[in-house]
């Protein structure tokens, strides 16, 4: 049986051990940057959407088929929703 193996995790356990004597709020580090990172990530996804929104806010903003389209299609999802429905019903006069 070769003894590498066994002496590079005891290695590296020993190296752990010594780390968190040194310094036991070690542990609790590795945890803030995890969540650190969770909300990093969730940061830059909520970013990407807001700027996905608002780039469509802007194209639908510019003169041009395209500009005119986005526009119809905002309309019509007003119209569909039902708080507004009652705004958008036709009347005979």
């Amino acid at each position: 049986m070769d003894p590498t193996s066994i002496l590079i995790g005891l290695d590296i356990g020993l190296v752990c051990i010594l780390v968190y004597v040194l310094d036991p709020n070690l542990i609790r580090y590795v945890d803030l940057f995890i969540q650190g990172a969770v909300v990093w990530l969730q940061l830059r996804i909520t970013q990407g959407l807001f700027r996905v929104r608002l780039w469509y806010d802007k194209q639908s903003l510019r003169p041009g088929p395209v500009g005119r389209f986005l526009r119809d299609q905002q309309l019509k999802a007003i119209q569909r929703n039902p708080a507004y429905r009652e705004f958008f019903r036709k009347t005979n006069d």
